[in-house]
């Protein structure tokens, strides 16, 4: 066939492949061969070109082309002088513009060295687009539960490839959602039809997580052609979901104001329902819903056998579970149990039939004198976890603010309430206290002996009594505060001072336990409205309490 006249080199002829391989063995023209073979020009990123290499002795005219398998030339990759050393002429598998068609074709090197003489060599390759193809893909069972009963432990995977050539290989591997490798169930292989089961552990050993997971099967050959084929498989060793729909947003609890409670919420298996069963003490069930479907709402009414309205609550955990619609060994699905992956819902039910009962309340700091900045932690005991907790420390701090208590539910019905006395208090220092603690429950109950007083330092029960039974009251509307003095032996002595230390009204009384202020002084002129404080002392003890005069 012809070179191109233009390069200036003498006009040479092919002859047949093998008389051309035989001229170059041992002359200025060696180690010729196409890589990569086959190759792909299909735009995929994978084997697209490829490269004819050889290596000459000398310096040499060199023509490169491609020829059919005939060896009929086609196009010239290369004409000019090189020199010697390994060389490399790429091709694209174009041919006047376009893709060539799939075949055999060779690259067919020419050299004429300055010595004179010529030497061909041909270097056969393969052009192939045509990638092999997976047919009749299946994955059986859809659903599996690789849980050692003997029942659906393992997914069979089968199907074929139509391989164009013996070097074309196929494998599988379950990947997740999101195309991560979880296990290579079949390595490369060469066999057209394929047959392989996975136990659904992953190529680290372990058994994989509940969920879908995808199958596929991907064919290529060497020209990097693929294609693949996938479909979509259940694993399904858990039980299923289960949840209860409180009442009240956020709760973790089913409380109820009432002697009856109807407890509801949901099951849910991607294998269907078949049985929700309830229990109060995991021995016998009772079945309360079922369907089959994958999502199963379920009630259960539960009656309160202890509960006094008024004055006892009571609290029971109901136990939940369900059975899937999975296949197992004794035909009834996977069950929820303790230590399943899924384990058995407890649901708190409470029989909220009484507001909050006080049960007791200690002062944990500090000791019996409180100074500037001090923190006052008292522990308070109800009957139930859940309350709002007020703490009322006026008191014990003349510039008490309510929204610097802190209170800290520590379970069980135990409270922590912690408050540090302002720079500014007037009351100190303070030998003995009392702060009222107020429990309200989720139904804005706060009866009247919910609320308790507790003594925040050590003394005698008659200090401990010396009590004002309000806070604030208007002389002008007829109240007056009622002062409580102790055990009332022996004369009680009450001194009642303004804001500005001034004493305005001076009590003294003998054998009564309480006396009364109506907001006057000693003039018997009713006082401005301001905060007082009152001085109570009786039997050798001594405490101030603090009161304002509010006219509306």
């Amino acid at each position: 066939m012809r070179r191109g006249s233009g390069t200036g080199l003498a006009p040479l002829v092919l002859v047949g492949i093998a008389a051309l391989v035989a001229s170059a063995e041992g002359g200025v023209l060696t180690g010729i061969g196409a890589i990569p073979d086959p190759f792909s020009p299909n735009v995929d990123g994978v084997y697209d070109s490829t490269a004819v290499h050889y290596t000459l002795s000398e310096t040499a005219a060199v023509i490169v082309s491609v020829a059919d398998s005939s060896l009929v030339e086609l196009a010239t990759l290369w004409a000019g002088w090189e020199g010697a050393g390994d060389r490399r002429h790429w091709w694209n598998g174009r041919v006047g513009g376009a893709v060539a068609g799939d075949g055999r074709y060779a690259f067919v090197v020419t050299a004429v060295p300055q010595g004179g003489g010529l030497e061909q060599a041909v270097a056969p390759l393969r052009l192939d687009t045509d990638p092999p193809v997976v047919l009749q893909l299946e994955a059986l069972p859809a659903r599996f539960s690789p849980d050692a009963d003997g029942v659906a432990d393992t997914l069979t995977v089968s199907g074929s490839a139509a391989f164009a050539h013996a070097s074309d290989r196929v494998r599988v591997r379950a990947l997740t959602p999101s195309g991560s490798v979880v296990r290579s169930i079949l390595p490369p292989s060469g066999s057209g039809s394929f047959r392989a089961r996975w136990d659904g552990r992953s190529d680290s050993g372990v058994v994989s997580p509940d969920g879908l997971y995808v199958i596929e099967a991907e064919a290529w050959d060497l020209a990097g052609n693929s294609s693949e084929a996938t479909v979509l498989i259940d694993l399904d060793i858990a039980p299923p979901r289960l949840g209860a729909r409180f009442p009240q947003p956020g709760a973790a609890e089913f409380r109820v104001a009432d002697t009856l409670a109807v407890v509801t919420g949901w099951a849910y298996d991607r294998a269907g329902v078949r049985a929700v069963q309830v229990s109060l003490d995991g021995v016998a069930w009772t079945g309360v819903g079922a369907s089959g479907a994958d999502t199963v709402d379920w009630s259960h009414a539960l009656v309160c056998g202890a509960c006094v309205p008024g004055v006892a609550d009571e609290s029971v955990s109901l136990r939940v579970r369900a059975y899937d619609g999975a296949a197992t060994a004794d035909g009834l699905g996977h069950v929820n149990t303790t230590t399943s992956a899924n384990p058995i819902l407890s649901v708190p039910v409470v029989f909220d039939v009484a507001g909050p009962i006080h049960t007791s309340s200690t002062v944990q700091a500090p000791g019996p004198r409180f100074t500037p900045g001090q923190m006052i932690t008292i522990s308070t005991r109800w009957d139930s976890r859940g309350y709002t907790i007020a703490a009322d420390f006026s008191r014990v701090d003349s510039e008490f603010l309510p929204g610097l208590v802190q209170v800290i539910d520590s379970g069980g019905g135990t409270y922590l309430v912690k408050y540090v006395t302002s720079d500014a208090n007037a009351l100190l220092p303070v030998t003995n206290a009392r702060v009222i603690i107020t429990a309200t429950d989720a139904f804005q109950r706060s009866v009247p002996d919910s609320s308790v007083t507790v003594s925040v330092a050590t003394g005698s029960s008659e200090v401990e009594a010396f009590e004002l039974d309000r806070n604030a009251f208007d002389p002008s509307a007829g109240e007056s505060v009622t002062i409580g003095l102790g055990g009332g032996s022996g004369i009680s002595r009450v001194a009642v001072y303004n804001a500005a230390g001034a004493l305005v009204r001076s009590i003294e009384a003998s054998g009564a336990s309480s006396i009364a202020w109506d907001g006057r002084g000693d003039d018997g002129e009713a006082l401005s409205s301001g905060v007082y404080f009152v001085r109570i002392r009786s039997g050798g003890n001594e405490a101030v309490r603090k009161v304002a005069v509010v006219k509306r």
